[in-house]
């Protein structure tokens, strides 16, 4: 483990998924995801 932490408790991990949920899960990101595995959308709208 990252720097010898192995445990964290339910609230914690919560807040912290919520947080890199809402970084990670942008349009942007994803779209930019896509274009690096080089896959094309089929939605055209």
């Amino acid at each position: 483990m990252r720097l010898s932490i192995n445990y964290i408790d339910k609230l914690t991990f919560l807040k912290v998924y919520l947080i890199t949920r809402l970084k990670a899960f942008k349009s942007e990101t994803i779209q930019n995801s896509f274009i690096a595995a080089g896959l094309v959308s089929l939605y055209l709208g």
